[in-house]
C-alpha cells in the first residue's frame, strides 16, 4: 500500500515538472514572436521621425538661404542707389539711420541662423534646427527684417518712408497686449457671468426659503 501511495507521489510530481517545462517552453516561444514586431514598430516610429527631421532640416536651410539673398539685394539695391547715385543728398542723419537698422537686420539674422541653423556630423543629421516658420518671437523677428528691408527700398525715393519703422515698436505693444494683458483682462470679463449665476442661485435659495416661512406662517 505504501508503495503505491510513493509511486502515484512520484507520477504526479513528474506530470507537474513535465507541466512547467512545458509552461516556460510556451512563454519563450511568446516572447520570441512578440520582439520583431517591437523592433519593427521602433523602426518605423524611428524612420518616420527621422524623415520630419531632415524635412525640416530642409526647410530651415532654404528659408535661410532667402534670407542671405534678400539682405545681399537689398543692400547692394540702397549702396548703389541710395548712396552712390545720390550721394549729394545721403545726409549724415541718412546715414545712422540707414546703418543702425541695417545692424538690427544682422543681429537679428544672426540670431535666426543660430536658432535654426541644421547640424550634421559626418555626413549625419545630428539636429534639425528649431523651426523657423514657427508663431511667436521667430515670426517677429522676420517681421521686423521684412519691414526693414521695405523701409529700406522706400526711402530711396522717398525719405519720409522711415516713419514706418514706428510700426515695429507699435506692433510689439500690440502682440504684448494680445500675448500678455488680452488673456488676463479676458479672464476677468469670464469671470462676471459666473458670479452672477451664483449669485442668481443664492438669491433664489433665499426667495425659497422666505416663502417656505411665509408658508409656515398661515
Amino acid at each position: 500500500m505504501a508503495s503505491e501511495i510513493d509511486l502515484r507521489k512520484q507520477e504526479n510530481a513528474r506530470l507537474m515538472a513535465e507541466n512547467a517545462e512545458l509552461k516556460a517552453r510556451i512563454m519563450k516561444l511568446e516572447q520570441g514572436s512578440r520582439k520583431p514586431q517591437n523592433n519593427s514598430s521602433k523602426h518605423v516610429i524611428n524612420s518616420r521621425a527621422g524623415q520630419a527631421d531632415k524635412k525640416l532640416a530642409r526647410e530651415n536651410a532654404k528659408t535661410l538661404k532667402n534670407l542671405f539673398y534678400g539682405f545681399l539685394i537689398i543692400n547692394i539695391i540702397y549702396i548703389l542707389i541710395r548712396i552712390f547715385y545720390f550721394y549729394s543728398t545721403f545726409t549724415t542723419w541718412v546715414a545712422v539711420k540707414y546703418f543702425t537698422t541695417t545692424g538690427i537686420t544682422l543681429y537679428l539674422g544672426y540670431q535666426l541662423l543660430l536658432f535654426g541653423s541644421p547640424r550634421y556630423q559626418n555626413g549625419i543629421l545630428i539636429s534639425p534646427g528649431n523651426d523657423l516658420a514657427a508663431k511667436g518671437l521667430t515670426e517677429y523677428m522676420f517681421d521686423v527684417i521684412h519691414v526693414t528691408w521695405c523701409i529700406h527700398m522706400l526711402s530711396i525715393v522717398w525719405e519720409s518712408a522711415w516713419w514706418f519703422y514706428l510700426i515695429i515698436p507699435g506692433y510689439a505693444i500690440y502682440k504684448a497686449w494680445d500675448v500678455l494683458l488680452r488673456p488676463y483682462y479676458g479672464a476677468n470679463t469670464n469671470e462676471t457671468p459666473g458670479l452672477s449665476k451664483r449669485q442668481q442661485k443664492k438669491q433664489q435659495r433665499q426667495e425659497s426659503g422666505t416663502s417656505k416661512v411665509k408658508y409656515v406662517k398661515h
